[in-house]
Parts: C-alpha cells; sequence; structure tokens
C-alpha cells in the first residue's frame, strides 16, 4: 500500500473519499511520496478484526495461454473452465503452461469500502487487474513495482506481505470484475538445484494462497509504516518513529484518540502511548517515537484509532529491533563488537547423483549443517542467494547469514530483509554502473540500513558518489599476498571493515592431510588478521567447480563433516572454552568455562546432556574471564551442553565431551627435523606433549589413517617433571603406495585433571 506518482495515488482512497480538496489531495501525496523511499520493509498485518474481510476463494475462471484482452471486464469468458483457488493449475487438469489467466466477478456490498486486494502468495509471479485497471506497488522499483513475485530468482518461495490498493477502482454496490495473470517461469526451475522440499521447482504453477478483499470501516488507517534512526558509533539502541496517515469517510470533523502499543513476542508491552487529534475529510499524519534497546526480538506495533460515537480501525505491524553497523573497520551486531568467524557455501545441499550434474538442498539437512557449524563457534555464512528456509534456520542456530548478491539486488533484499540475521549484503558484480545502481537500490530498499560490502572484481573507490554506501570491503584471500591481511587498493575505502572470504581455501577436504598440514597457517593468519583488528573476520571455503557448493567443511557429495577441518575451526573459532579444573578420587567434577571471543557472554546455563537439568548458570560473561562450576555427584559428564547469548539475544549453543580429546595444535608436536618417511622402512617419530606447570603421567597413542601403516608400539606412557614436557618416540613404518599419510596422536593426563587433546601429524612418504 504505497504511492510515488500521481497516476497511482488516487488508488489510496475509497469512492467516499474523492470528495476531498485538492489541497488536501496533495498534502496526502507528498506523505506517501515522502515514505515510498523506505516502503514495505515491514509485514503489516491489514485484517484487523475492526475490518470486514471478503473472502475470494473458492471457484474462478481460468484459461491457459497468453492475451492482453483477458484483462478485459468487458470480455465473454463465458466458455472459460472453472478452476479452485488457491490451488495449481497443473494439479486440476490443465496442461504446463508458461501464462495462466485467471478472472472471477464479484457482486462488492453497499458501503463497504473496499480498500486492499491480498494475495497470499502465488507461483512463479502475478499481475492483477480490477475492473480493467492494473494494480500497483509503486513504493517498489522495477520489476516489482506492478506484479506480485512469489518467487525471487534463487530464493524460491515467498508468502508476500503485501497489498494491492484498490479503493479507486473497486466499486462498492456493483460487480466488479478481477483478473490475474500468473507467469509460470521453467528457467527458475533448470537452476543446478533442481530437486528439493520445496514446491516452487516441481512445475506447480498458479495462484497458491487465499486471496481476500479487505474493506475498512468510516474512520480508517490509510497507511502505517516505520523509521528507524540507528545510532551511530555502535552504541546500543535506536529510535523508532511511527508515521499513520487517518482518514474518514465522511465530511464531518471529529476527534480521535490514536493509540501505539509495541509489544515483545510474549505479548509484553514495550510503549504504550496516545494522542488527541480532530480528523476530518483531509485526514491527518500522526507520529510516535520509541527509543528501544536493539536485540533480536520480533516486535509487534499496534496502532489504532477511536472515535467519541465509537467509530475505530487498527492495524498492526511486526518487525524486527536487529541492528548492525559498521564503524572504524569494526562490525557492530546490537551495539556489540561482532567479529566473523564463518564459512562459505549453502548449508543443506548435497550433490543430487546421476546424470545430471545437479545438486538437491534439503531444509531439515540444512538445519543438521547448522547445528553442527554452530558447534564448532562458526557465527555467519556466506552464500549466493540463500533460500528462504536457510535463513530462517540459522536464525534458529544463531548464525548470521551475509547473501551474496550477484544478481536480482531489489527482490533479494525485499525477499531476506525481515529477517534478523542477516549480516549484510554483500554485492558481487563488475562494472561500476550496476555495482552503482545495486548499492543504491539494498540501501533504499532495507530500512534497517544494514552494512553494504563489496566483492566484485573491480577496484571501487568507496568515497565516490555511488559508493560511499560501501562500508565493508571483501576481499578474497587468493588477492592477499603471503601474511598480508587488507590489500593496498582498500586505502580507496578508508575506514571500511575487511572481511576476507576465501580464507583456507583450496583444500580437497579428502584425506585431511592438506588441513592438518594447513592448520598452524590457518591459526596463524587468524591471529594476525582477526585477533590484531586488521580483518573484521574471515570466511573459510574450500573451492570446487559449482557455483553453488557445500558448506566449506564438508564435500559436496558427502552428509558428513570432515573431522579434521570441523576440529581446525572449533579451536579457532569458539567463543568458551571448557577445561577440568581438578580431580576427585581421579575423576574430573570440577570445570572452567572461559569466554576466549570478543563479545560479552549472557545467560550461560550449564547442562549435563542436551535434554538434561541445568546444573550451572551464569548471568554474563566478559571476554578474557571464567567461571568455576562443579558437576552435582549425581551428574555425569558424558555430555556437557553450554548454551548462552550473545548480542543482545543470538541463541548459541556448544556440545564439550570431557571424556574426549579437544583438539589443540600446539600441545602436541612432531620431529621438525623429519621431512618425510621411508616406505617400507621403520621410521623413528619422536612425539613432544606439553604438560605445563603440573608435570605428571601421560598416557599417548599414536594411530595412522593409512591401513597398511604400523606403528609401535601404539600406546606409550611417559612421565614428566613440571616443567618439562613429555617426549615419546615411535616406530611408523609405511608399506602402501600413498605419497602421504596422517598420523593422529592422542595424550591423556592419567591424574584426570585435565581434558585429553589430540592433534594431527601429516608426514611425506617416499
Amino acid at each position: 500500500m504505497h504511492v510515488k506518482n500521481n497516476k497511482h495515488i488516487k488508488n489510496i482512497f475509497s469512492v467516499p473519499c474523492l470528495s476531498v480538496s485538492f489541497l488536501t489531495f496533495l498534502m496526502v501525496c507528498v506523505f506517501f511520496i515522502f515514505r515510498s523511499s523506505s516502503a514495505g520493509a515491514d509485514v503489516i498485518d491489514y485484517s484487523s478484526s475492526r475490518r470486514t474481510v471478503i473472502s475470494l476463494n473458492g471457484q474462478w475462471k481460468f484459461k491457459a495461454g497468453d492475451n492482453p484482452g483477458y484483462s478485459d471486464p468487458r470480455m465473454d469468458d463465458s466458455e472459460w473452465k472453472s478452476i479452485k483457488v488457491p490451488g495449481f493449475w497443473n494439479r486440476q487438469g490443465y496442461s504446463e503452461s508458461n501464462v495462466g489467466w485467471y478472472r472471477k466477478k464479484i457482486f462488492l456490498p453497499k458501503n463497504s469500502n473496499p480498500s486492499l486486494l491480498r494475495i497470499e502468495r502465488v507461483l512463479d509471479e502475478a499481475e492483477v487487474w480490477v475492473n480493467g485497471e492494473k494494480l500497483v506497488n509503486p513504493g517498489f522499483q522495477s520489476p516489482l513495482e506492478d506484479r506480485q513475485p512469489g518467487t525471487y530468482a534463487d530464493i524460491w518461495t515467498l508468502e508476500w506481505p503485501e497489498a494491492f490498493s484498490v479503493g479507486r477502482w473497486a466499486r462498492a454496490g456493483a460487480e466488479n470484475v478481477i483478473a490475474v495473470r500468473v507467469s509460470n517461469n521453467p528457467i527458475r526451475r533448470s537452476e543446478k538445484i533442481a530437486a528439493h522440499d520445496d514446491r516452487t521447482f516441481s512445475g506447480n504453477s498458479g495462484i497458491s494462497g487465499k486471496v481476500s478483499i479487505i474493506c475498512h470501516p468510516s474512520v480508517y488507517i490509510q497507511a502505517f509504516e516505520r523509521l528507524r534512526s540507528p545510532k551511530k558509533n555502535g552504541s546500543v539502541g535506536a529510535e523508532h518513529v511511527f508515521r499513520a496517515m487517518i482518514g474518514v469517510s465522511d465530511m464531518e470533523t471529529e476527534k480521535f484518540s490514536v493509540s501505539l502499543v509495541v509489544s515483545d513476542p510474549q505479548g509484553l508491552k514495550l510503549f504504550e502511548k496516545s494522542q488527541i487529534s480532530a480528523i476530518g475529510p483531509s485526514g491527518k499524519a500522526v507520529e510516535f517515537k520509541w527509543a528501544s534497546e536493539d536485540s533480536f526480538d520480533t516486535l509487534t506495533a499496534e496502532i489504532s484509532v477511536t472515535g467519541e460515537n465509537g467509530r475505530s480501525d487498527s492495524m498492526s505491524m511486526k518487525f524486527h529491533a536487529a541492528s548492525v553497523s559498521s564503524s572504524g573497520g569494526k562490525l557492530f551486531v546490537n551495539g556489540e563488537p561482532f567479529t566473523v568467524k564463518g564459512v562459505e557455501g549453502m548449508p543443506g545441499l548435497v550433490s543430487a547423483g546421476g546424470l545430471v550434474k545437479a545438486s538437491t538442498y534439503k531444509s531439515a539437512w540444512a538445519k543438521s549443517d547448522l547445528e553442527s557449524l554452530a558447534n564448532m563457534g562458526v557465527n555467519a555464512v556466506r552464500v549466493e542467494m540463500p533460500p528462504v528456509s536457510l535463513v530462517a534456520a540459522a536464525r534458529d542456530a544463531g548464525i548470521m547469514i551475509v547473501p551474496v548478491i550477484d544478481r536480482d539486488v531489489p527482490e533479494t533484499v525485499v525477499a531476506l530483509r525481515e529477517f534478523p540475521n542477516i549480516l549484510y549484503w554483500d554485492i558481487s558484480l563488475s562494472g561500476a554502473a550496476k555495482v552503482a545502481a545495486a548499492v543504491a537500490a539494498a540501501h533504499s530498499l532495507d530500512t534497517y540500513k544494514r552494512p553494504i560490502s563489496y566483492s566484485g572484481p573491480d577496484d571501487i573507490d568507496s568515497s565516490r558518489v555511488g559508493f560511499r554506501k560501501i562500508s565493508i570491503r571483501g576481499i578474497n584471500a587468493d588477492k592477499l599476498a603471503v601474511g598480508e591481511c587488507a590489500p593496498r587498493e582498500n586505502e580507496k575505502s578508508p575506514g571500511a571493515a575487511v572481511v576476507i572470504s576465501g580464507w583456507g581455501g583450496g583444500s580437497a577436504l579428502g584425506t585431511g592431510y592438506d588441513e592438518a598440514l594447513a592448520a598452524p597457517a590457518f591459526v596463524r593468519s587468524y591471529s594476525e588478521c582477526v585477533k590484531s583488528n586488521i580483518a573484521a573476520g574471515v570466511f573459510y571455503a574450500n573451492f570446487s567447480d559449482r557455483s553453488l557448493s557445500a558448506p566449506a567443511v564438508r564435500r559436496h557429495d558427502s552428509r558428513q563433516f570432515n573431522p579434521f577441518m570441523s576440529d581446525i575451526l572449533s579451536a579457532i573459532f569458539r567463543d568458551l572454552s571448557v577445561s577440568p579444573s581438578s580431580s576427585r578420587n581421579g575423576k574430573a567434577r570440577s570445570y572452567t568455562i572461559e569466554n576466549s571471543g570478543v563479545s560479552v557472554a549472557n545467560e550461560i546455563a550449564v547442562k549435563a546432556s542436551s535434554g538434561g537439568a541445568v546444573i550451572a548458570r551464569m548471568d554474563k560473561l566478559q571476554p578474557g574471564r571464567s567461571f568455576d562450576f562443579t558437576l552435582p555427584e549425581t551428574s555425569k559428564a558424558g555430555e556437557l551442553r553450554v548454551d548462552y547469548k550473545t548480542h543482545s539475544g543470538a541463541t548459541r549453543s556448544m556440545k564439550f565431551r570431557p571424556s574426549e580429546p579437544a583438539y589443540s595444535p600446539d600441545a602436541i608436536t612432531a620431529d621438525s627435523e623429519r621431512d618425510s618417511l621411508s616406505r617400507g622402512s621403520a621410521n623413528r617419530v619422536t612425539v613432544k606433549v606439553e604438560t605445563g606447570a603440573r608435570g605428571g603421567e601421560v598416557s599417548l597413542r599414536l594411530s595412522s589413517d593409512d591401513p597398511g601403516a604400523s606403528v609401535s608400539p601404539p600406546h606409550r606412557v611417559v612421565s614428566a617433571s613440571p616443567g618439562a614436557n613429555a617426549e615419546f618416540v615411535f616406530t611408523v613404518t609405511p608399506r602402501s603406495n600413498r605419497s602421504r599419510i596422517l598420523l593422529t596422536a592422542t595424550a591423556v593426563f592419567t591424574d584426570n585433571s585435565r581434558a585429553p587433546v589430540k592433534t594431527y601429524l601429516p608426514v611425506a612418504v617416499k
């Protein structure tokens, strides 16, 4: 319900409003012209209890094929066949067609005040006419101005939040003809994702959601919007400005009480205010301001108007309260510093197999992938054109999403902007004009004003007009020199945060040899680039020949995460670490939790298992701080689950198994003088284990991923003095033709006062 130019402004008025003065008309026009720049960002519920909703579900006339004359209300459609709405035409006996037309005649009661036409969902796209007049949503940019999409490029399906204004064209007390042209886009089903658990790619087409006309009372809310002015410099909180246009359907002026209530998801009122306004035939714009704290909660704002004689109307909107900003080369989420600990690729995606080289996405698989990624400490996923179900699952897992947009910028932003876990928009286009247009579109359509990143191939100067909204520079790791964290050309983006994509990329995720070999470089690179604040974060990636690839910690043809890379990322990314702090009768009962991240961990709850009772709590844990807890005598320490929140509400979870060794690339090292092992020969391998100031007895087991290699002895026990490291000597004999093997060393401290540790030792074979 948005207006941009005079041709369509009259759509907002019902028939009785035609008598308003020209001056009043201009005032309303100015109001809507002002608001069109941010139109539609919040999800508005147009059908309040004070409004009449006329259902258009049921039998419609239908004809496959295309003819522009089908929108003419005078056209004879008596020979058209019937079809049920909602429904798909291919499931009701109609053959596959790229275009289908729906028509319906409906008599609207006198004084019904028809205001809006709402179609909940279509596949793939619809254009709508009422009595021969094409309806528009002019607050949107082309190509969204005069059509309702049901699929957005690779975003797939969408329940459209908007409604068409019909007050000018729909006639109360008369018969009305509604025509809907639905186009079926077969190109969208020929993308690399060939099949998944969504209906878009299964060949279905038609009006797949409910259809209704919403009629307003004699005093009514013509429009309702929210503007947001985030505070600068990463501070918490923002000011929300709520504006509404109140109209009346008669010529008398009356005093009305206009109220605004903002509630949290549990229904608790966060803000409530009223004002008395005299409203006549010219209508009136009212405004409320509310300063809120940032959070990931979805809030509800309801505005209502009530007159002295009982006339009333209401409208509500849902919006989220999350805030993302970029300042001084850093990212802030809800006012707290945010370090990107990310991976690239699409969770839930695996190879479909067969002769067609395609991939399959399943939302249930995505949920499983995201839970595993969150357990590793991953807090962001960079993915090209993410489906809506993936973004929703990531929100529930406490993971932010960075959509990589290389086409369909307006469509993608509109489809995803209401999710609080969109971290920023990553524009990946080439050509200065295209980049500038994409940046302008993303900034205009996202009222949450998230940061915009450019990660395309061009040398973009963000100080130039058209690029000034770029506050993040996405740099691919292959463009960086060894030891470099930001390229020299980034001087053209002063103050822009740098996020490195393709970090650690190139590994095949096969045996784990490459990952283990590169592990020290990963740790060093993260420390030098991210912990030193040169870069705002990294996205780990493994490269493949697919534009749509699985998350970087597993292959596209498997749902199993690579254990080596999972261990490496967990060691680098996890916010919290858990370690035994003492032992009793040879069994660890006390543990220490330390916050090794950059943000505060809130509402920490420790459970003895995923479904167990809470055994320890901590309201707030600052970075670099720790706290101890002790297991009750009745609790078993098979698995500890630590739930916590960061950045004003992002829910995170971490599982810790005390009996399983934690990956520690520095605690166990091999003889650095040995470059390779000789095939068929007994090779002496020396392994050292850090025992720290306590010293003590250490048990070490060494194994090989090559079944043809022998390790003798497979297990040794050594005692070390305080301050000295334990040293172990093994004999390793490779026998197969493999050119490299991966040794796994696992150390257990027999006094059980410290968690067992492990590391991977890659060795070449000649």
